[in-house]
């Protein structure tokens, strides 16, 4: 039974709402009787890329809660990255246990000689993705060629860095940048030749 004289430690932590730069942390609300050794009410949260509570804590892997909220959002984390979250319970300064999560993986596109801009594609960790067609305008007299990742990636069960359009990557747990690649268009010469008759128009 909660008296109102406990302070109890944060449990039942949830990370919910990833992308490849952040999550969202909750938690189950606690008493917040402050005890002494505590450093006040409310909570701290920190995460960390090992399962320790981060030491020093700073701006970069911890954050202030006030009390009565049971939720934080964490951002400027490193994509297709695992990290671990903790929450203190100012009250007596005790931790809770560790969750953790990987952030996702990241598709970002780069026009190479091109030009123009294309959205990146966010990526659950772990899982598959399909590469966009191009949509970077060609520079003059080139035309698309497939893009090259500056990363190996699985693709038909090969490990490669060339990729086509529209091709599966099969459980991405990178951050790559895929880069357009261009070739010449092909060019011809005709030549016409009146073989002993008359060109139309000509003389």
């Amino acid at each position: 039974v909660t008296t109102c004289s406990e302070c109890m430690t944060p449990s039942d932590l949830e990370v919910s709402a990833i992308t490849s730069t952040g999550a969202t942390v909750t938690w189950a609300g606690v008493s917040q009787t402050q005890q002494a050794g505590g450093s006040g009410t409310g909570y701290k949260v920190a995460w960390n890329t090992s399962n320790s509570v981060p030491s020093p804590l700073n701006a970069s892997n911890s954050a202030d809660v006030a009390a009565g909220t049971n939720t934080h959002d964490i951002t400027g984390l490193t994509a297709a990255t695992q990290y671990y979250v903790f929450v203190q319970s100012k009250c007596d300064d005790s931790w809770s246990s560790s969750t953790n999560f990987y952030t996702n993986a990241k598709i970002t596109y780069a026009a190479g000689e091109g030009s123009g801009s294309m959205d990146p594609k966010e990526v659950t960790y772990n899982t598959d993705a399909t590469v966009d067609a191009c949509t970077f305008t060609a520079p003059s007299g080139k035309k698309f060629n497939g893009w090259v990742s500056d990363q190996s990636v699985m693709v038909s069960a090969s490990s490669t860095t060339s990729v086509p359009e529209g091709a599966t990557v099969t459980g991405l747990t990178k951050a790559i940048t895929l880069t357009a690649q261009w070739r010449d268009l092909a060019s011809y010469t005709v030549n016409f030749s009146a073989d002993n008759g008359t060109v139309a128009g000509g003389t």
